[in-house]
């Protein structure tokens, strides 16, 4: 598994999305126990090669469609992971970043959290993110709730644009 990962790294340098993909699918096919393959990989999809996919000058609705494609992809992965019986709760949590920031998807984002609290010896914050985006939805959120979900601003944490 060790040899596929440097092989995934080896692509991610290369900026090659096709490659990356095929060497992250035999890393975690090799040795699926590694939280750091799943978590790490899952990243690269969802935040990397959406940066390498996406024109400097694309409209905005291009950027958004690389951007759902890619956190779709991502997720997906995160769930290949947790049926795998990958650790719930860091996929989960992963998983609800992902379409949170990539996705925009406050509802989706919500169940990740949701589950991932639910689960014995879960972090503490994740019960707290899940309660504030629960408020955000259901338009009950405090000033500090809406400005960290509102996602017509764009992050600016990460400096991500709006949808």
């Amino acid at each position: 598994a060790s040899a596929c990962w440097l092989k995934a790294h080896l692509a991610w340098e290369r900026r090659d999305a096709a490659a990356l993909a095929v060497w992250l699918d035999l890393t975690v096919a090799a040795d699926e126990r590694p939280a750091e393959f799943w978590l790490n990989g899952a990243r690269m999809l969802a935040h990397d090669v959406t940066a390498w996919r996406t024109p400097a000058r694309a409209p905005a609705a291009v950027r958004r469609r690389i951007e759902l494609a890619q956190a779709r992809a991502a997720c997906a992965f995160l769930e290949r992971g947790l049926r795998w019986g990958g650790p719930a709760g860091a996929l989960e949590v992963e998983r609800g970043l992902i379409l949170l920031h990539r996705g925009r998807d406050l509802a989706g984002a919500g169940r990740c959290f949701a589950r991932a609290a639910a689960l014995p010896g879960a972090p503490e914050h994740v019960g707290r993110i899940h309660a504030r985006l629960q408020r955000r939805l259901a338009g009950r959120g405090t000033p500090a709730d809406r400005d960290d979900f509102d996602l017509a601003a764009g992050n600016p944490r990460t400096g991500d644009p709006p949808p």
